[in-house]
C-alpha cells in the first residue's frame, strides 16, 4: 500500500508572526495522508495489474522479469512522488487558510490560488 512519510518539512509558526501557530495538528495530517493514499489506490492497482499482465504475456525469462520489475519500481516511485507533492501542497494550502483566518497575510501567490478554489 502507498504510504506517505511521517517526516514532512514543517513550519509550525507563521514567519510573519512567530507567536501564531498555523500548523495543522497530527490528526489533520493523518486524515490528509489517508485521503491521498485512498485517492491514489486506483493508480497503484493499475500499475500492479499491468505488471501482472505483462508477466503473463512474456516468456518469463530473467531479462523480462528484471525489466518488468524496474518498470514497476519506477512507476511506483512516481506515484509516491505525486502523493508527496500533493501532501505538501495541501499542507501549505491549509497553513495559508489559517493565516488568512487569523487576519495575517498569506504567503505570496496563495491568495489567487485560494480565490480560484472558491
Amino acid at each position: 500500500m502507498l504510504t506517505l512519510s511521517d517526516s514532512e518539512p514543517s513550519s509550525p509558526t507563521n514567519p510573519l508572526n512567530p507567536e501564531m501557530d498555523i500548523e495543522p495538528d497530527d490528526e489533520w495530517k493523518k486524515i490528509l495522508k489517508a485521503r491521498i493514499s485512498r485517492d491514489l489506490q486506483s493508480m497503484t492497482k493499475e500499475v500492479k495489474d499491468a505488471q501482472m499482465a505483462e508477466l503473463r504475456k512474456s516468456n518469463g525469462g530473467p531479462e523480462d522479469q528484471k525489466r518488468f520489475e524496474e518498470e514497476y519500481k519506477s512507476k511506483m516511485e512516481s506515484i509516491t512522488e505525486v502523493a508527496s507533492d500533493q501532501y505538501q501542497i495541501e499542507l501549505e494550502k491549509e497553513r495559508n487558510k489559517r493565516r488568512w483566518a487569523a487576519g495575517e497575510p498569506m504567503l505570496p501567490g496563495w491568495s489567487k490560488y485560494l480565490e480560484q478554489e472558491q
